[in-house]
């Protein structure tokens, strides 16, 4: 279909150094700053966190912080609430590839439809 093949099209001419990957201190402002621009520019920012067990481990207290799992989890929750156009993703290192053209690809089939 002519829709496909849009698709297509766009995923293929995705511009990869628009992907920027970003390590960043929560305590440092740098993700808050970056939500409240996203935020005001209506932009959608995913958090992908290399961790499959990621909630467990974040109840748990199974982590290198010494932030208490209660802290951790109204931190997380609280800027979820906040920025709604935040989500925290917990995925297997070996599925974010994937993960990340799904959300592109039907991203891009949404804004199509919308045409």
């Amino acid at each position: 279909s002519e829709l496909k093949q849009k698709l297509q099209m766009e995923l293929y001419n995705w511009n990869v150094s628009k992907v920027e990957t970003t390590e960043v201190s929560v305590s440092n402002g740098d993700v808050t700053r970056e939500l409240m621009r996203s935020k005001q520019c209506n932009k959608r920012f995913i958090i992908m966190h290399e961790d499959n067990d990621y909630y467990r481990n974040m109840l748990t207290g199974n982590y290198r912080s010494q932030v208490k799992p209660k802290a951790i989890s109204g931190m997380i929750m609280s800027l979820e609430a906040k920025y709604p156009n935040l989500s925290i993703v917990g995925i297997e290192k070996e599925l974010a590839g994937s993960y990340i053209h799904k959300i592109l690809y039907y991203h891009l089939r949404e804004k199509f439809k919308l045409k």
